[in-house]
């Protein structure tokens, strides 16, 4: 994992980022994690998949590639899931204790945007098929 200057994002990633970095301030309320960078994660598999973002625990630090800031809905999709590691406690991916906090984080999300918290701008949603 090798963090990326954020001066090197397009304005639709630089865009993204933002989105990525108020739904992190909106997930937790007291336990906050300490930032969202863009990172280049390459050679990391999981399962056949390309890894898109990272969570590390030490440091609560969360890594997203710049790929996944293409796009509004890959970008929050990747938040919670590694936001799920965090509310876990570090839980690895696809147990119970890592879904059960990609749920806490997701329902608090969800919250959060039926209130109007959650002001990044216009965002063009795209939506899997």
């Amino acid at each position: 994992m090798k963090p990326i200057p954020e001066s090197s994002l397009t304005e639709t990633q630089t865009k993204h980022l933002r989105l990525a970095r108020r739904l992190a301030d909106l997930g937790f309320d007291i336990d906050k994690i300490r930032g969202v960078s863009p990172a280049s994660i390459s050679g990391w598999t999981r399962g056949g998949s390309k890894v898109l973002g990272l969570f590390e625990p030490q440091s609560k630090l969360l890594y997203i590639t710049t790929e996944a800031l293409e796009s509004p809905f890959t970008t929050t999709a990747i938040v919670i899931h590694e936001l799920g590691h965090h509310a876990s406690g570090g839980a690895p991916d696809y147990t119970d204790a890592w879904a059960h906090g990609m749920l806490q984080v997701a329902t608090k999300l969800i919250w959060e945007v039926s209130q109007g918290k959650l002001n990044v701008g216009v965002i063009e949603w795209d939506y899997p098929d």
